[in-house]
């Protein structure tokens, strides 16, 4: 699946964030929420706020909630490269939605915006994922005189990298170890083939039993993984969705239990491949930093990057910027 595709999908669900966030449940909990809030209320009235790569605009929700709250009359643009349409798919927040110009297949490289067109420019585990020497060029052509920018990136070397990647490993294990998919695919066409063809021949029966025994064996051994797995809700939910069809086949076509077995094996080929964008687009410190000098070279008067933390655990890397 290419990148772009994979944050299509991704993106037209009911979630509002990626990480941090109860699985798209809300917005950013406090270790990242209260520093976005503390920085939109220092911003003053009328500020125009560009916010880069915001998916279903976790961010652009605060700003745009912070706007309200103490009217300050805040205009909230957001662009995403992927095909985000987040009143169509986000059931809360509405008001702020309703608020916010969302633009879709916008690149954070090239923006459609004129010269010094916002106050702040802002985002939130994203700008990582694009080239950034030019989105960086392009972040500093479109922030006008006095403007900040606040930037929180992922930490090469930090939680949520190290838990993709255990997380990684689990995927494969699904997909190419116990192959779960495949065996239950394989055990639903051989088991239909055995129960609905009249009369069912022995051989049908037989290759049914060696089907479904496969597929019981990879359901065990996903269980057996699930205890000390890292990502263990994923584990469980692909068996349970697969056992869940198996059990109800009756009730099921042949190509509805198809799509099943297949709709699980792509969902996880896709959680692999954001997965893997992240640990691939995750900075290290010294990289941070060379943001943050790159942002200078650019025109900010003052750029410096900062760990984030939630508790010990590094969770990010926060560039800020006052051009």
């Amino acid at each position: 699946m290419s990148d772009t595709s994979i944050w299509d999908r991704y993106w037209q669900f009911d979630r509002i964030a990626s990480c941090f966030d109860e699985a798209g449940a809300r917005n950013y909990d406090e270790a990242v929420a209260a520093g976005w809030q503390d920085f939109f209320e220092s911003l003053p009235a009328g500020t125009a706020i560009l916010d880069l790569c915001t998916g279903n605009g976790a961010i652009a929700i605060i700003a745009a909630e912070t706007s309200r709250n103490l009217d300050r009359g805040f205009a909230v643009a957001a662009v995403d490269r992927a095909a985000i349409d987040p009143r169509r798919y986000v059931t809360r927040h509405r008001q702020a939605l309703a608020a916010i110009d969302f633009r879709p297949g916008i690149d954070a490289v090239a923006l459609p915006f004129a010269d010094r067109s916002f106050g702040a420019v802002v985002s939130q585990y994203g700008i990582e994922y694009t080239d950034l020497p030019r989105a960086a060029a392009e972040l500093a052509r479109v922030v006008a005189p006095e403007g900040r920018v606040r930037l929180v990136v992922h930490a090469a070397e930090g939680k949520v990298a190290e838990v993709s990647r255990r997380a990684i490993a689990e995927t494969d294990f699904l997909l190419e170890e116990a192959q779960l998919s495949d065996a239950a695919r394989a055990c639903f066409v051989a088991t239909a083939t055995a129960e609905r063809t009249s009369p069912g021949s022995p051989d049908d029966r037989a290759i049914a039993r060696v089907r479904l025994a496969a597929f019981e064996g990879a359901l065990r051994r996903v269980g057996e993984r699930i205890p000390t797995a890292s990502d263990p809700a994923n584990l469980r939910n692909a068996g349970a969705i697969l056992l869940d069809a198996f059990n109800r086949r009756g009730a099921l076509s042949l190509e509805e239990l198809i799509a099943v077995a297949d709709r699980v094996k792509t969902e996880n080929e896709a959680h692999r491949g954001r997965l893997a964008a992240l640990v691939a687009a995750a900075l290290s410190a010294e990289q941070a930093g060379d943001l943050a000098a790159r942002l200078r070279r650019h025109g900010a008067a003052t750029a410096a990057a900062t760990p984030l933390r939630a508790g010990d655990a590094l969770i990010g890397h926060v560039i800020e910027a006052r051009f």
